[in-house]
C-alpha cells in the first residue's frame, strides 16, 4: 500500500514537472516574444521606475494601476543584470510559477488530500491557466490583479484557521505562526489595492464566517471573532498601507473605475448575452466556421469548449453536493461563489464586460472547485457518483494533456519583431536609439523587446493646440524632459498621421511593417528621422 502511495505520488510530481517546464519553456522561448505586447511589459517599467526612485513608488512614473508589492518586486533584482528588457521580466516570472504552484499545492493540502491529489491537482490549474494566448500572458506573462488574486485566494483559504475548533491538538506556536502567516496573506492582498479586496479578502473572510454560521457547533462569538481578527487586522493594515503608499502617486488610466460605476441600463442585458461567449473564448479563441466537429482540427475545440463548460457547471453541482464535502473544502466552495457574485454583478451591473480576462480568478477558482468535486465523487460509497467522477478525472486529465501539448509545440513567428521590415531592424538601419511613437502598443513593447536599446516614448495629438504632447501611461515624465545633448531623434506613427507629424529637422523617412501581437495582423508604420529633439520646442515645431 505504501509502496503504491509512493508511486502515485512519484507520477503527480513527474506530471507537475511537466506542467511547470511546459509554461517555463513557453516563457524562454520565441513564443513569448511573438505574443508579447505593450501590457505585458508594465511590470517591468514599474520595477524600473521603483528601482531608480529608490522607494516602492516613484513619483515621476504615471502607471496603468498601481500595484506596489506585484510582480515588479520580482524583477527588480534582475535589473542590475539584465537591464530594462524581456530577459529580466523573464527572470522574474520564472520566479513566479513556483510561487503560484506552491500556492495551488498549499490549498490542496489544506483540505488533507494526499500528496499525490494535490499534486494531480496543482498541474490541472497549471494546464487551465495556460491554455490559451490571453491566459498565459495574463498569469505568466505578468503579475497582474488576476494571478495576485488566485495566488492570494488560495493561500488565504489554505492559511484560514479552522472552522471547528482551532487546531486545539496543534502547538500554541504553531497557532500563533499560522495566525502570523494568514494576517500576511490578506494584508498583502489588501495592499495590491481594490481588486485584491474583491477577489481575495472578501471572498476568504466572508467564507469563513458563512461556513461557521451554519455549522452545527454552537457559536462562541469571542473565541470565534479572536480566530478571524489575525485576518481581518492585516487587510485593514494592508490597506492603510496602500493608501500610504499611493499617496501622489500618478495612475493615468483610472482602472479601478472599471468597478466604481454602473453601465447605463441598456447594456445590462447584453453583458448577461455574451457572458458564456466570452467564458469560453478564455479558454478556446471561437473557432472559425464551417469546421467539421469530428475532424482533426474541430476535436481539439470541442475538448476546450467542453472544458469550459463543465468548469462552469462544476461549481454548481459542488454547491448541491456541499454537504458531502469537508469543512475546509466547503469553505472554499463557498469563497468561490461569494468571488462568483461580486465578479457577476460587476460585469453585468458595473463596467468590466469590455474585457474577457477579468474572468480569469473566477476560472482558476472553479477549475480548484470541479477538482474538489472529482475528489470528492471518487472517494464517496456510491457507485454512479465514482462512475461519474472517474469520467471527469478522465476527462480533465485529457485536456491537461492537451493544453500541454498545445503550449509547447505553438510555432515561433519569428518576424513579429525581427523581420526584415519591421520596426527594430529599421530604427537599426535609421541608426538612431531615440523617439517617439504614436502608438501605445509599439513604443512600449520595442523599448522592451529592444532591452531599452531603443526607447521610444508614447505621444499623442491634441487636435485643440495643434501639438503633439506626451502621453503619460505607463511612463516617467523625466522621459519627455528636453535634453540638449539629444543630437537625432525618431518619430514612428501609422501613415494617415504622417500629415502632422513634426517638419523641422527631418532629414529622412523610412516604411516598415510592423506585426503586431495584440491584433495578430501586420500594420503599416512610419519612421522619420530628425536632426535634434523633434519634441523639443527650442529646436522644432509642431506645426504640419
Amino acid at each position: 500500500m505504501k509502496a503504491g502511495r509512493t508511486t502515485a505520488t512519484a507520477a503527480a510530481a513527474a506530471f507537475l514537472s511537466v506542467a511547470c517546464a511546459v509554461v517555463l519553456r513557453w516563457l524562454w522561448s520565441g513564443v513569448f516574444l511573438s505574443e508579447f505586447q505593450a501590457d505585458t511589459a508594465d511590470n517591468l517599467f514599474w520595477a524600473a521606475a521603483q528601482r531608480e526612485a529608490g522607494s516602492l513608488a516613484s513619483p515621476t512614473f504615471a502607471y496603468g494601476y498601481f500595484i506596489p508589492l506585484g510582480g515588479n518586486l520580482l524583477i527588480r533584482p534582475f535589473l542590475p543584470v539584465f537591464g530594462t528588457g524581456v530577459t529580466a521580466l523573464r527572470a522574474g516570472m520564472t520566479l513566479f510559477v513556483p510561487l503560484f504552484a506552491f500556492a495551488c499545492y498549499r490549498l490542496f493540502r489544506s483540505f488533507s488530500w494526499k500528496r499525490a491529489e494535490s499534486l494531480f491537482a496543482t498541474a490541472l490549474l497549471f494546464a487551465v491557466a495556460s491554455a490559451s494566448l490571453k491566459m498565459r500572458e495574463i498569469h505568466f506573462g505578468h503579475v497582474l490583479y488576476y494571478s495576485l488574486g488566485t495566488v492570494f485566494l488560495f493561500l488565504g483559504c489554505a492559511l484560514a484557521p479552522d472552522v471547528r475548533g482551532n487546531g486545539a491538538g496543534s502547538p500554541r506556536r504553531a497557532r500563533i505562526l499560522r495566525g502570523a502567516l494568514f494576517a500576511l496573506a490578506l494584508g498583502w492582498a489588501a495592499s495590491c489595492g481594490q481588486p485584491l479586496l474583491l477577489y481575495a479578502v472578501v471572498p476568504v473572510l466572508g467564507a469563513w464566517v458563512l461556513v461557521r454560521l451554519v455549522d452545527r457547533e454552537p457559536l462562541a462569538p469571542a473565541e470565534d471573532g479572536l480566530r478571524i481578527l489575525p485576518g481581518a487586522v492585516g487587510a485593514v493594515v494592508g490597506l492603510v498601507l496602500f493608501k500610504a503608499l499611493s499617496r501622489g502617486v500618478c495612475v493615468s488610466s483610472g482602472y479601478n473605475d472599471y468597478y466604481e460605476a454602473f453601465s447605463p441600463l441598456a447594456s445590462w442585458f447584453r453583458n448577461v448575452q455574451i457572458l458564456p461567449q466570452e467564458w469560453i473564448s478564455l479558454l478556446e479563441p471561437l473557432p472559425r466556421m464551417r469546421i467539421a466537429i469530428a475532424s482533426s482540427t474541430g476535436l481539439p475545440h470541442a475538448l476546450r469548449i467542453a472544458t469550459a463548460l463543465f468548469l462552469g457547471l462544476a461549481p454548481v453541482a459542488a454547491l448541491v453536493r456541499i454537504r458531502t464535502f469537508s469543512v475546509r473544502e466547503r469553505t472554499f466552495v463557498v469563497a468561490h461563489w461569494i468571488l462568483a457574485s461580486e465578479i457577476l454583478f460587476y460585469w453585468i451591473f458595473g463596467n468590466i464586460s469590455n474585457a474577457n480576462w477579468r474572468l480569469c480568478p473566477l476560472v482558476l477558482s472553479a477549475t480548484a472547485v470541479a477538482a474538489c468535486l472529482v475528489r470528492n465523487g471518487l472517494a464517496g460509497t456510491g457507485v454512479p457518483v465514482r462512475r461519474f467522477a472517474a469520467c471527469g478525472a478522465a476527462f480533465l486529465f485529457a485536456f491537461c494533456v492537451f493544453s500541454f501539448v498545445q503550449t509547447s509545440t505553438r510555432r515561433c513567428e519569428r518576424n513579429t519583431w525581427r523581420g526584415p521590415e519591421t520596426l527594430l531592424p529599421t530604427l537599426e538601419r535609421a541608426g538612431v536609439r531615440d523617439g517617439y511613437c504614436s502608438d501605445y502598443w509599439y513604443a512600449n513593447s520595442a523599448t522592451a523587446v529592444s532591452g531599452n536599446r531603443f526607447r521610444l516614448r508614447e505621444v499623442r495629438f491634441n487636435g485643440k493646440t495643434g501639438r503633439w504632447e506626451p502621453r503619460l501611461h505607463n511612463a516617467d515624465a523625466r522621459w519627455y524632459e528636453p535634453d540638449p545633448a539629444r543630437t537625432e531623434s525618431v518619430f514612428v506613427c501609422h501613415p494617415n498621421e504622417e500629415v502632422r507629424a513634426p517638419t523641422n529637422g527631418l532629414r529622412g523617412r523610412f516604411a516598415c511593417i510592423q506585426k503586431t501581437a495584440r491584433l495578430g495582423r501586420p500594420e503599416p508604420l512610419v519612421v522619420r528621422v530628425y536632426d535634434g529633439d523633434c519634441m523639443n520646442p527650442a529646436r522644432a515645431s509642431d506645426e504640419p
